[in-house]
């Protein structure tokens, strides 16, 4: 048998490994709610403040904690560790001198994501021509003088939330510098080294020092290089690795080879182990990118999401709004387009690799992906995850899902989708993500209009679950 062939079993088995949804412990507390209705709630009706205000104000036990979903490989010290010293606010800002999560912790809050049942005063909607990321009230706003209904609060929408952290290639100081090759100086190899057992997160003060930073920062690169890669190093971007393995793909190329794989409905898909692609970097050349790491953590971040929301046990729409700014550094628009196949390609592996023997996705029942960067991706994915066999979700436009009056979920179209059983009421949990980044807890703080982070926060009870403060915020990690 040749390296090559010995390479391919190799990388299939770690993804085998990567793929499979884990169990969840009997004792943790799961969630099940019916997003399908609207209903009162204990916001008052005139109630002058935000909803996020009204759940902050209240006592921590009137709100659930959130089963926090980690890859097993992630330090245990870095958990409490993110989910406590994020800033209150980080818009377009990464690691600043003086504060808590450096650039390489950020990235393995990648791997660290928060699940938990909230209230929604509205639906999400994006308004280009009016305050932009808005989550409109189910019911006009009334003045003091009106009524209210008698002895209701505000109506709301019970969903399941994902804190899903999006990789973050906003700049060059994140993402990009994770998944890169060494280049001049570090032309050799970056080995994969696992952390100690007793490793633990350096104190503000020692993060502030730049050259401490950067050898922490390396290890933690380090330690998931070792988790992610099948041979446990990224190679050196240098003609002589290029002319071992043949040269990388440009942005443009690695798309439409992408594509190809896709339509291809080759199965197993491919695991992109050798493959990398060039990103224009401007005023420094160029970096270049392990296309298997980027896949493998797409694939590690969807099992932690979706161990949790299979072993909840009960059907669910799993919405998904891919990004736009955290992918500028790839480039406007192929940024995008780039790491929606590649996700698509993650949750293809996911789909496949649990079919056999495994617990499979038996609740996802439909998959709405907002296609406003990349129109074709609807139809790509719905191909894609059909040619996989046996029973997948059904995949719509995610502006179809939300298509009735006033941008609202369309519980009809639902109904269509996933018929009730005779005799029997439509319920299905709705999954939605509020698209935060790794640094700030913008979801406490900030406000509707500039993100999809503030405009959730403002308008729902989810601060009250996160906050940073709470006692049994990490009590339930799986």
């Amino acid at each position: 048998m040749t390296s090559t062939s010995n390479t391919a079993e190799h990388s299939l088995r770690l993804v085998d490994r990567l793929c499979q949804l884990r169990a969840v412990p009997p004792h943790l507390p799961l969630f099940t709610v019916d997003s399908t209705k609207l209903e009162p709630s204990s916001l008052p009706y005139h109630y002058a403040g935000t909803p996020r205000e009204y759940h902050l104000s209240q006592p921590s036990s009137s709100h659930a904690g959130p089963i926090i979903a980690a890859s097993p490989w992630v330090p245990p010290p870095m958990i409490p560790h993110l989910m406590r010293n994020k800033r209150d606010s980080a818009i377009a800002t990464k690691y600043l001198p003086g504060t808590a999560v450096t650039n390489m912790e950020a990235m393995l809050h990648t791997f660290v994501t928060a699940i938990l049942p909230i209230e929604m005063f509205g639906d999400y909607q994006y308004d280009p021509q009016g305050i932009g990321h808005d989550v409109p009230y189910f019911e006009t706003m009334p003045s003091s003088q009106s009524r209210a209904p008698a002895n209701r609060g505000r109506l709301t929408r019970k969903v399941l939330l994902s804190t899903q952290i999006h990789l973050d290639f906003e700049d060059w100081a994140v993402a990009l510098e994770f998944f890169a090759s060494p280049q001049g100086s570090e032309s050799a190899a970056l080995l994969g080294q696992s952390l100690d057992l007793d490793w633990s997160v350096l104190t503000s003060d020692e993060k502030a020092d730049n050259a401490t930073r950067a050898l922490y920062d390396q290890t933690i690169r380090r330690h998931a290089i070792h988790h992610l890669l099948e041979n446990g190093k990224l190679i050196p971007d240098c003609e002589e690795t290029w002319r071992s393995i043949g040269h990388p793909w440009s942005v443009a190329d690695t798309i439409s080879n992408l594509e190809g794989i896709l339509r291809s409905s080759t199965i197993p898909p491919p695991t992109l182990i050798n493959h990398y692609v060039v990103v224009p970097v401007s005023g420094s050349g160029r970096r270049t990118l392990s296309m298997e790491f980027l896949l493998n953590t797409y694939i590690s971040t969807l099992v932690n999401e979706l161990s949790v929301l299979e072993a909840c046990g009960s059907a669910y729409v799993y919405t998904y709004d891919p990004p736009s700014i955290f992918a500028r550094q790839l480039g406007l628009p192929d940024g995008p387009r780039l790491l929606n196949l590649v996700w698509t390609l993650a949750l293809l592996h996911v789909i496949v690799r649990n079919q056999d023997g495994g617990r499979g996705l038996t609740y996802m029942k439909v998959l709405a992906f907002n296609d406003y960067a990349h129109l074709g991706i609807v139809e790509m994915l719905d191909q894609a995850l059909r040619g996989a066999g046996k029973v997948t979700p059904k995949v719509v436009k995610r502006s179809q899902l939300f298509g009735s009056d006033r941008g609202r979920l369309d519980t009809r179209l639902l109904a269509q989708l996933v018929p009730p059983l005779l005799g029997q009421e439509l319920r299905l949990a709705l999954v939605i993500h509020n698209n935060s980044d790794a640094f700030g807890q913008n979801i406490e703080t900030e406000s509707r209009g500039g993100s999809m982070d503030g405009a959730i926060g403002e308008r729902s009870s989810a601060a009250a679950g996160l906050r940073r403060d709470r006692k049994n915020l990490f009590e339930s990690v799986v």
